[in-house]
């Protein structure tokens, strides 16, 4: 071998180590942008699976063949139960049929039987304070106010205002965000004078002031008997109405729950488990039959979607649903 040729070797060696550095240079961050984009891609269709599956379930909410009753023998639950088989799996659960701490006026709040559900004897004012300092929402610290055992189950924050369960001030905290100084006239009318059962009726008398608030408030009952907990339903049949304890609330505890396992209880036919006595149908304003706020949640082996979504009351259409929040959840972390 000449010294030339050698040198030719070397640097036809020199090259070919240049142009492969180059070329892993030019070619990496491409496969790595690749296998970005492919998972990107996979993380987006993923997560449209489990959206579009959540709107599959409003849609059965929506179709419900009796809108003015939800209960477990609804089609909707054929739904949930065929998909512990399917690639994605869908749960649904009532998260409205309890105490709002937001909503309930703090006279009921401080009856006997609700106030020694609470974690303390000062929880009442505290519940009031949280409320005027902008209110309660999933984030708030309830230690030392409501045990923990006891949300979800007897307290929650989901649900509308009744006007015949919520007082003038806790009503005015929440009408201030959107109408102002108007909040306060019309929290004053609203407890005053919407002493009415019926939507059009509510609607008539307040529906163009609550234009701006709605759905804050609403006439129809706030929990749903079929899915609220036996230790609420036995609180709430225990309370005083029209300062007077309801006649038989054993009798009407015993009928729900039996009845409720195997077929919907209509409002007409639980108003007939209750026994009241002149002035105490205030127990109606509570117990009813429809839930109004539902968590959803669609998952796959990786991800989770959990919404929260809200039956919107209408006077003289059928109800719809509106997604309020959206979270989502790796599977595969601990604390979800």
């Amino acid at each position: 071998m000449t010294l030339q040729s050698g040198s030719a070797t070397l640097y036809s060696l020199i090259a070919l180590s240049f142009s492969s550095l180059l070329l892993s240079a030019l070619v990496g961050p491409q496969i790595i942008m690749g296998r970005r984009i492919a998972t990107y891609e996979a993380d987006a269709q993923r997560k449209q699976q489990l959206e579009e599956a959540v709107m599959s379930v409003l849609s059965i909410l929506s179709s419900d063949p009796t809108p003015r009753v939800d209960a477990p023998v609804d089609p909707l639950w054929t739904t949930i139960s065929q998909s512990q088989s399917q690639p994605v799996l869908l749960s649904i659960k009532d998260v409205s049929s309890s105490l709002n701490l937001n909503t309930i006026g703090i006279n009921w709040l401080s009856q006997n039987p609700i106030a020694v559900e609470m974690a303390s004897t000062g929880a009442v004012g505290e519940i009031q304070k949280l409320r005027s300092s902008g209110g309660i929402s999933p984030r708030t610290n309830l230690e030392g106010i409501v045990p923990r055992d006891a949300v979800g189950s007897i307290f929650g924050i989901y649900g509308y205002a009744h006007p015949r369960l919520i007082d003038k001030e806790g009503l005015e905290v929440l009408l201030k965000p959107r109408l102002g100084d108007l909040s306060s006239a019309l929290a004053e009318r609203i407890v005053s004078y919407g002493n009415v059962d019926e939507e059009n009726h509510f609607h008539s008398m307040f529906g163009e002031d609550l234009g701006q608030a709605a759905p804050i408030v609403s006439p129809r009952p706030l929990i749903n008997v079929h899915f609220i907990d036996e230790r609420l339903l036995r609180i709430v049949l225990s309370l005083q109405f029209n300062g007077e304890p309801l006649p038989n609330p054993d009798v009407a505890l015993d009928a729900i729950i039996s009845v409720r396992r195997f077929r919907e209880i209509t409002s007409e036919s639980l108003r007939s488990m209750i026994d009241i006595e002149e002035g105490q149908d205030e127990v109606f304003a509570f117990l009813g039959v429809q839930t109004w706020f539902w968590q959803i949640s669609a998952e796959d082996s990786e991800k989770r979607i959990i919404v929260i979504a809200a039956r919107i009351p209408r006077s003289n259409e059928v109800d719809n649903f509106r997604i309020v929040s959206k979270r989502w959840v790796d599977i595969k972390d601990p604390a979800s």
